[in-house]
């Protein structure tokens, strides 16, 4: 089924195609009228009149076939000021179609359309405001596939001028979701600073896709529970991040600088894997981590796992089996978490 944003840039190629064979019409119009015109206004031959109309409608000023009578001359005076609206008209649309962009701008819809059908598992990036810029540029840095959506003229200017794909719309409304392939996508990362729209979203994305991993910026306290009862996974409050750091900077600056490399904010080398024990292969299933050999195989460390009750084991020691339904986090650079995928993950 067509979605709206579909449909929008199918009517959008409609009107440039149907402005531009308008166009190449009248000038066809324009090219019979005057070889009908002087076929039998002045029984010129069909050759005869064809150049005759060709040179009249291109002003060039050649000589006439044969002299013209009078109703002959008026014909022409007349079909040089129709043929005069008609070459401008065409002009305008012609310009406008190849010149000004807009050819350009059909296309580059087309293929972004066409892009995005081809998303799996990616991320909808809702909000392309100060916080949303700084999420693409770390999924951008992480090379995780995601689309933006975003309704602020300012905000679509800029994406119209970039290579990111985005969807102009509101993300309260489901057909908009979807047409982001919110059936389709591993995750949801809303950024406005609606409060209300947050909710909405979060609310929608959960009925659309009930296995969707969804993050939420919430502006305070009572906005974050709401949050979590419409379906979030994960609530953020920058204001709250902001002044923990702030704060820890003033005893503590090397800690931030610590936790900034190991959230991967930089430029850096280091990466986490989070990593469900059930998906990697079946030889380390029901097995002492002490037994994986991970840091010897591939470089990386298992700094913790997380519990199905929700509890963290922080650095768990070697003989703990890792439980089926846990998942465990990896840290490394990103050569050691290429390694780990390599060793402990079935092949595709």
């Amino acid at each position: 089924m067509s979605t709206a944003f579909e449909n929008t840039a199918r009517r959008l190629v409609g009107e440039f195609r149907r402005r531009l064979y308008f166009a190449l019409g009248l000038l066809a119009l324009a090219l019979v009228t005057g070889i009908l015109g002087f076929r039998f206004l002045e029984s010129h031959t069909w050759l005869e009149a064809f150049y005759m109309t060709v040179i009249t409608l291109g002003t060039v000023g050649f000589g006439e076939v044969h002299p013209l009578s009078d109703a002959g001359r008026m014909f022409v005076s007349l079909l040089i000021m129709f043929n005069l609206g008609i070459f401008a008209y065409a002009i305008t649309v012609i310009t406008e179609i190849f010149v000004d962009g807009q050819f350009r701008r059909m296309l580059n819809i087309q293929r972004m359309l066409k892009r995005i059908e081809r998303l799996q598992n990616h991320v909808i990036l809702v909000g392309y405001g100060r916080h949303g810029h700084a999420v693409a540029a770390e999924l951008i840095k992480a090379g995780q596939p995601f689309v933006v959506l975003e309704n602020r003229s300012e905000a679509l200017d800029e994406l119209r001028e970039g290579p990111l794909p985005f969807i102009a719309g509101d993300a309260t409304q489901d057909e908009v979701l979807i047409e982001a392939g919110v059936k389709r996508a591993g995750a949801l990362v809303v950024t406005t600073g609606s409060e209300t729209d947050n909710v909405y979203i979060v609310l929608s994305a959960r009925q659309l896709n009930p296995q969707l991993h969804i993050v939420s910026r919430a502006l305070n306290a009572q906005s974050e529970a709401k949050l979590l009862r419409a379906g979030a996974n994960h609530i953020v409050m920058p204001e709250r991040i902001g002044g923990f750091f702030m704060a820890t900077l003033v005893k503590n600056p090397n800690v931030v600088e610590f936790l900034s490399i190991l959230s991967n904010m930089g430029k850096n080398n280091i990466a986490f894997e989070e990593v469900p024990v059930k998906v990697l292969r079946r030889e380390f299933h029901r097995r002492p981590l002490g037994e994986w050999d991970v840091h010897s195989a591939t470089g990386a460390s298992v700094i913790g796992l997380h519990m199905p009750d929700g509890e963290y084991l922080v650095n768990p020691s070697s003989d703990i089996v890792p439980t089926l339904d846990s998942r465990m986090i990896v840290l490394g650079n990103r050569e050691q978490i290429e390694r780990f995928r390599q060793k402990f993950l079935p092949l595709e």
